[in-house]
């Protein structure tokens, strides 16, 4: 059963995605050619995500070494962690930034696709919800790349930072909401 906890993590995360797809494709339908580009890249990246990722969580607990001939053997150097966040991060970044251009297209396709106003308002703070999450994996990237060797990895920590800035835009976009559409 080795590996169960960072296989989880992976599959939470991958779900994650899919349910963000799924909900974008429920709702808007879009089947233009650049769509299906965005959703092929994105489906792309998320398979090449996932082996950075797989690596990431099993360093997390026990999983951190290996036996190597009756050896223990740590599984990266602290000289290897600034790649690894930053692989991480830009793989994260580029999902969302897919997503944030998504979002942008179906904004694009309001008149074909009969948004309601309060329907484009939506389209435009989830998809902006999803470029402010690319900006999270920018100040990870470059909190990595700042870190001496040895702190690196705490560049992973950056990601709580989602949950305040999420928290904050969508409580924003909310009132705002309910003074424009009384709701």
């Amino acid at each position: 059963m080795k590996g169960v906890v960072s296989f989880g993590i992976c599959f939470a995360f991958l779900f994650n995605i899919w349910n963000m797809q799924n909900k974008f494709f429920r709702r808007f339908g879009l089947t233009d050619a650049y769509t299906s580009a965005l959703n092929g890249i994105l489906l792309f990246v998320s398979l090449i995500y996932v082996y950075p990722l797989k690596f990431l969580t099993s360093l997390i607990g026990t999983e951190d070494q290996f036996n190597d001939h009756g050896h223990l053997v740590s599984k990266i150097t602290s000289a290897q962690v600034p790649m690894l966040m930053i692989i991480y991060a830009s793989g994260l970044g580029v999902i969302y930034l897919l997503f944030f251009l998504m979002y942008q297209n179906a904004h694009r396709h309001a008149l074909i696709l009969h948004l309601t106003p309060q329907e484009l308002f939506e389209t435009k703070t989830l998809g902006y919800g999803n470029l402010l999450a690319v900006g999270v994996c920018v100040l990870s990237i470059t909190t990595a790349l700042i870190l001496p060797q040895a702190t690196a990895g705490n560049a992973g920590f950056i990601f709580f930072l989602l949950g305040p800035a999420y928290s904050f835009w969508y409580a924003y976009r909310g009132k705002k909401s309910r003074l424009m559409f009384g709701h």
